[in-house]
């Protein structure tokens, strides 16, 4: 009789991770589990550091994993623990549909995990399988939360994050500076900042000098001993492996990290605390950088215009899609030397808009500018806009006190769960009530984004403002726009890209609150 094939597939979402074995101490364990069931290994299937759930996440050999299952080139699969498999219920009913289409052609599929089977063609079976799937699903959701409240308070205690690699100029916590490292930073930024330099040529003194990248080149050999280790135990792993040298694109990724001016940043553009010690970099040393990075000719970051996003409160008068920044196909440029730029409302499959011109980068950029700093510099505006701020924040308090009485329910229930006064599934049908009101609670809040007030901002001269927003980087500018504006649309009617006066085809309308 043959022997069936069995695959084995293993994932790890983060190397060292505490609760499992690592990828290779799963393989182990389903290469023991295959033999108990009389079968031949076929293939060894992994997606380290590959993420289950997060969306847009490409998993390769899970995809090869059911290929292989329809294809017939396996008998069944070996998972060393169903959740390292499913964390979403689509998954579930993909697999689910290859293993019945494989019994219609005749071919017994099974999938194991390492303590029991799942006969998929049964009804038991079936639900069984599907019930893991919902759990698995389930503990995704519950880990991604508590992960990201986790770091926002690590955020906010100033405690850096450690990705795969140690972050250069710090130590494996990604919190305590390296100062070992400290003078070559402070070199390669000012070698940055020097006219006409170079980024390869800046690596290379930086190789020069024994400045190296933290990402090593393991050998085979040392990578198979890392992946035996766990936990803590991995992230003190040290080895004689290669350091590799830096390059341009890691090299300035790694000097605007906000850590290096001694920042702590959680999302894209959240930044919340601040490091212990002193910063590698003076904060005004670091955004220098990255100003310089931004003013490099070429196609500038999105965040260099300040009309551009689907947040900006400046928008299309025809039909109100946000802006896009474009350069001018003949090449033109400004008299200072730097390429010019046009804003268009686009129009193609992800941006519904009119495909139209706006106008001039510059000219739009000037015209909203006197807008903000008109609005910022007199006190009816002001006035209007800390009576747009109070309308806000009373219409949220409702909605933050309830958000604050269902986590106190939640901590209950995690309590109980935890002394082992109630069962998981006790636990789960009271959470997820929880969960349900939890999310349809914050979304009304989101809604409601609260309208910041700059601090003292009735004190300054309108002077004043115009040279702040005049010195200001495009970031802060945005900013400002933002809260100038906020509850408010400017629209602005397409027009030529060559006018240099675009204050005619401005209008400024308050918009309606969410319901």
């Amino acid at each position: 009789m043959r022997q069936r094939v069995l695959d084995s597939y293993a994932r790890e979402s983060a190397a060292g991770d505490p609760r499992n074995t690592s990828i290779l101490g799963q393989h182990e364990t389903n290469a023991g589990r295959i033999e108990e069931l009389d079968g031949q290994l076929g293939e060894r299937l992994d997606d380290k550091g590959k993420s289950a759930w997060k969306p847009g996440v490409v998993r390769p050999d899970w995809e090869r994993l059911v290929t292989r299952l329809e294809s017939g080139a396996s008998d069944g699969a070996v998972i060393f623990d169903m959740e390292r498999l499913l964390r979403t219920v689509e998954d579930a009913f993909r697999l689910a549909s290859a293993v019945k289409a494989a019994w219609a052609d005749g071919r017994k599929v099974l999938v194991y995990d390492s303590d029991g089977e799942f006969d998929i063609t049964t009804p038991q079976g079936e639900k069984n399988f599907y019930d893991a799937a919902v759990a698995a699903q389930y503990y995704s959701h519950r880990l991604s939360t508590r992960v990201r409240r986790g770091n926002r308070r690590k955020a906010a205690r100033g405690e850096g994050r450690r990705g795969r690699y140690r972050p250069s100029g710090f130590e494996e916590d990604g919190t305590t500076p390296r100062e070992s490292e400290r003078p070559h930073i402070r070199r390669a930024a000012e070698r940055a900042l020097e006219p006409g330099a170079k980024w390869q040529d800046i690596c290379n003194k930086a190789t020069a000098e024994g400045f190296y990248s933290p990402a090593q080149i393991h050998t085979v050999e040392c990578a198979v001993r890392r992946a035996a280790i766990l936990g803590v135990k991995y992230r003190q792993y040290a080895c004689d492996c290669p350091q590799k040298p830096w390059e341009p694109m890691s090299l300035r990724s790694a000097l605007l990290a906000p850590r290096m001016a001694g920042y702590v940043k959680l999302g894209p553009d959240l930044i919340l605390g601040r490091m212990p010690g002193e910063p590698h970099l003076d904060p005004e040393i670091w955004q220098a950088l990255n100003a310089l990075v931004q003013s490099r000719r070429g196609r500038p970051a999105q965040d260099r215009f300040l009309c551009t996003g689907k947040d900006c409160p400046v928008r299309c008068g025809d039909c109100g899609g946000h802006f896009t920044g474009i350069i001018n196909s003949n090449g033109r440029v400004y008299p200072d030397g730097v390429s010019r730029y046009y804003y268009v409302c686009l129009k193609n499959e992800k941006v519904k808009g009119c495909g139209r011109t706006i106008g001039d980068w510059r000219a739009v950029d000037s015209a909203v500018s006197a807008l903000v700093i008109d609005r910022l510099s007199t006190p009816e505006q002001i006035a209007q806009i800390k009576r747009v701020r109070d309308e806000r924040r009373a219409q949220r308090q409702p909605h933050e006190h309830k958000i604050s009485k269902l986590e106190e329910l939640e901590g209950y229930w995690d309590k109980r769960l935890n002394e082992g006064r109630i069962s998981p599934e006790r636990h789960a049908a009271m959470v997820d009530d929880l969960q349900r009101k939890l999310a349809a609670e914050r979304g009304k809040l989101e809604a409601l984004e609260e309208v910041p007030v700059p601090p003292l901002l009735e004190a300054k001269s309108r002077e004043r403002i115009r040279q702040e927003w005049d010195s200001a980087l495009p970031a802060k500018r945005r900013e400002r726009l933002h809260q100038a504006y906020k509850g408010f649309r400017i629209a602005i009617a397409p027009g030529s890209s060559r006018e240099d006066d675009v204050r005619h085809r401005v209008s400024v309308r308050r918009i309606p609150d969410p319901a």
